[in-house]
C-alpha cells in the first residue's frame, strides 16, 4: 500500500479512464475523491468504489467553475474524519 494515508483527487472520474485510475490510485491504499459534473455518474462511481474500498467520496463538481472547484477542494479534508 504505496499510497497509505493519501488523498487522491481525480477529475472526470465517474468514468472510463478516469474511474480507472482513481480505482488504481485506491487499491494502492489513497483515499479517493471521485469527481465529475454528472452527478448520477458521481454516485454510482461511489458505489462502486465503496464496495471494494472503504474510504470513497464523491463531489459534483464542473472544473471550468471556480467556485464548485473550490468546494470540492474544501471537502478533501472532510475524509480524513473517517476511521
Amino acid at each position: 500500500m504505496r499510497l497509505k494515508d493519501r488523498v487522491a483527487v481525480v477529475t472526470g472520474s465517474a468514468q472510463g479512464m478516469g474511474y480507472a485510475i482513481l480505482r488504481s490510485l485506491a487499491r494502492e491504499g489513497a483515499k479517493v475523491v471521485v469527481c465529475d459534473i454528472s452527478k448520477k455518474g458521481v454516485e454510482r462511481a461511489v458505489v462502486k468504489l465503496k464496495g471494494q474500498f472503504e474510504q470513497v467520496l464523491g463531489e459534483v463538481v464542473d472544473v471550468t467553475n471556480k467556485a464548485q472547484v473550490l468546494r470540492a477542494v474544501r471537502s478533501v479534508p472532510l475524509i480524513y474524519l473517517w476511521r
